[in-house]
């Protein structure tokens, strides 16, 4: 919702009469705990009525759930086999295994863009 929302508040701005002539495009990256979630949204048109002829359609691109971590043991729910925080981030320190194409997907939308 708050990448539309940015969507609708730029394309108003550059726009004032309503008629995109490019479309508006807003990336977010949100992360909560150990996940990424990344949203592409692309406004083509402010006309949200299904009885009109315009073709031109808004989308959006989720890519959810994608942990930085493989194999990073949860500590949202308490887990009885590690205890302690503290017992988790020893183990973690010793068999943590990265996933690189995270990072990427963070580094090309944040990339994305500049000249």
């Amino acid at each position: 919702m708050f990448a539309f929302g940015s969507a609708l508040v730029q394309a108003r701005q550059l726009y004032p009469n309503g008629n995109l002539i490019k479309p508006v495009t807003v990336q977010s990256i949100f992360f909560l705990d150990e996940l990424f979630h990344f949203v592409i949204f692309q406004l083509n048109t402010l006309n949200y009525n299904e009885n009109t002829n315009d073709k031109r359609y808004n989308y959006v691109w989720i890519d959810k759930d994608n942990y930085l971590y493989d194999n990073r043991p949860s500590m949202i729910l308490y887990n009885p086999v590690y205890g302690t925080e503290r017992n988790l981030q020893r183990y973690v320190l010793e068999k943590l295994k990265y996933n690189p194409t995270v990072f990427e997907k963070f580094l090309a939308l944040y990339l994305q863009g500049v000249k």
